[in-house]
């Protein structure tokens, strides 16, 4: 396998197992943290909602990687999804439930974005593989 192939398949991996382990760790404490801000009860229920825009951006990449099938579109959308997931560490940052909870349904957006190219591109690296 060439080692350039080989460099961006671990590259990917490695990515998206640090977006997995910050989102996730800004995950297990949100509700305690919404509630530490003073959230109502509704904005965990927003919060759920969030999956719902998960998957609805996932399937929008989806279309947009299917029509275009340019590798560097692929590269931009999942940039711009890793990019989106700072917003977990901005958390931080926040004093009003209102803008913890915008951060929270970005990250969730950025998911959504980058999911669909990165396994497309993920799929073609790994051809020859099996």
């Amino acid at each position: 396998m060439d080692q350039r192939v080989w460099l961006a398949f671990l590259f990917l991996c490695l990515l998206s197992l640090s977006s997995d382990v910050v989102y996730e760790g800004g995950r297990s404490v949100s509700g305690a943290f919404l509630n530490l801000l003073e959230a109502p009860v509704i904005a965990l229920g927003v919060l759920g909602v969030g999956e719902f825009v998960n998957y609805g951006m996932r399937f929008l990449s989806g279309l947009l990687v299917d029509r275009m099938a340019s590798s560097g579109l692929q590269w931009r959308l999942i940039y711009a999804g890793y990019a989106v997931n700072l917003a977990i560490p901005l958390l931080a940052l926040v004093g009003r439930w209102e803008m913890a909870l915008g951060l929270l349904l970005l990250e969730r957006i950025g998911k959504g974005l980058r999911h669909a190219p990165r396994d497309v591109i993920l799929a073609e690296l790994t051809k020859g593989f099996g």
